[in-house]
């Protein structure tokens, strides 16, 4: 099957959907970010997350999905003195769950980057869910870009 020529969004076929699998996110989409060349096709918005509140995120998202889901660059900030990813938001934090995973080609079975999982939590913990890529591989760059996916989960 031939992909659509994705210069504009609006030009491709009914039912289509930008989801990316875990390699091709990491290896495609983060890589070349990292390394500064273009991204042709969809663009995935730039926005330092954790200034914003998990419903506020989809409005500012390129790729307005009807499947609850929204994908995002962002630098990631630490905190001063204690090597901490900064994760607090405007009413809220971003918690980890679960083990660091690893993202690795079909066709190896070398890291290419990781995969964390983040609850919102506001005091409690929210339907909202973010998972937190990182390219890992040898760039030698100094800059850490890392890649969203968020989602709201509903109630099962």
């Amino acid at each position: 099957m031939t992909c659509p020529p994705q210069s504009d969004s609006q030009n491709l076929p009914v039912g289509w959907r930008f989801h990316p699998s875990d390699e091709e996110l990491v290896d495609y989409y983060l890589k070349r970010k990292r390394l500064g060349h273009p991204i042709y096709g969809l663009d995935i918005s730039e926005v330092q997350v954790c200034d914003y509140d998990p419903r506020d995120l989809p409005g500012l998202s390129m790729n307005n999905s009807r499947d609850k889901v929204w994908y995002f660059f962002c630098l990631r900030l630490y905190h001063n003195n204690r090597g901490q990813a900064k994760r607090k938001a405007k009413d809220g934090y971003w918690k980890g769950t679960g083990d660091l995973r690893s993202v690795t080609p079909e066709d190896s079975d070398e890291e290419i980057g990781t995969k964390r999982t983040l609850v919102f939590h506001n005091p409690k913990a929210t339907q909202w869910v973010i998972h937190e890529y990182e390219y890992t591989a040898a760039l030698n760059l100094p800059t850490k870009v890392i890649a969203y996916a968020l989602f709201y989960e509903f109630a099962l």
